[in-house]
């Protein structure tokens, strides 16, 4: 069976006389139903990620298979792990190989005998880890800028909703003091004191 697991790479190597039959083995077949292709019915699945299978047929004569694996993008983290559980099986060259990348291949029946490619194990890589890291940054900044137009959007909202009428003064002028009437204030009547008669 084939699983997802991040960081890991499923290694196959072949020894193949035909590039051709190395093709027909990944090729997709024709059919709608069924398996997408012969090296999926080995896999045991109806179909696989694709995006994830590196595959290659070398022409000329068989390489060991450290040097094989070298051309790999990521080759160098597992190829040492892999030559070594090659040749427990009596691989030590090979002109062909596929690479499935997160995916681990198990099954208690092990892998087919007559398949044009040996399962040679799953392995620990890098690559995974560092496109992570990208997906992880990416989902960061896009937070971010998520986060910045939602605080913009809340600033505006709270501009439209304050009434410039309604809101209070923030510096009231004082009230006006009542002005004072100087004919109603005015202690005596001076008209009044001028014709009184003193008295004896």
């Amino acid at each position: 069976m084939l699983t997802v697991q991040r960081s890991v790479v499923s290694v196959w190597i072949g020894l193949i006389d035909d590039p051709e039959d190395f093709q027909d083995y990944l090729e997709e077949l024709a059919e709608d139903i069924g398996p997408s292709s012969r090296f999926a019915v080995d896999l045991g699945v109806e179909t696989y990620d694709h995006d994830r299978l590196e595959a290659e047929w070398m022409e000329g004569e068989p390489r060991p298979v450290a040097e094989l694996l070298a051309r790999c993008p990521s080759g160098e983290a597992f190829v040492e792990l892999a030559t070594a559980a090659a040749r427990r099986a009596g691989f030590d060259f090979g002109n062909a190989f596929a690479l499935l990348y997160d995916r681990r291949w198990s099954d208690e029946d092990g892998w087919p005998v007559d398949a044009p490619l040996m399962y040679v194990g799953t392995f620990a890589y890098a690559r995974a880890e560092a496109e992570a890291g990208t997906e992880a940054e990416a989902g960061t900044e896009a937070g971010t800028e998520a986060g910045t137009e939602a605080e913009a959007g809340t600033e505006a909202e709270a501009e439209t909703d304050a009434d410039p009428e309604t809101e209070a003064d923030p510096d009231p002028e004082p009230d006006a003091e009542p002005e004072t009437d100087p004919e109603t204030d005015a202690d005596a009547d001076p008209d009044t004191d001028a014709d009184a008669e003193p008295t004896p």
